[in-house]
């Protein structure tokens, strides 16, 4: 029976590939996309009923004299 090497319990883990690493980059911003679009549904739901679409601030206008 041959003895197994003792398992270190302060060994780095195995570095992600760069395949693993642009996989789960692209699950976090899965996930932080539908959690935008979630709170932007519940602005929407809390918001009055206006549905237009936002308007140009006038601010940046010159007036004519």
């Amino acid at each position: 029976m041959a003895s197994q090497p003792p398992v270190r319990m302060n060994a780095r883990p195995r570095a992600k590939t760069p395949a693993e690493r642009a996989d789960e980059a692209t699950a976090v911003q899965r996930r932080l996309k539908e959690e935008a679009a979630e709170r932007r549904r519940i602005a929407a739901a809390k918001a009055p009923g206006d549905t237009s679409a936002p308007r140009a601030r006038a601010s940046g206008r010159r007036r004519t004299p």
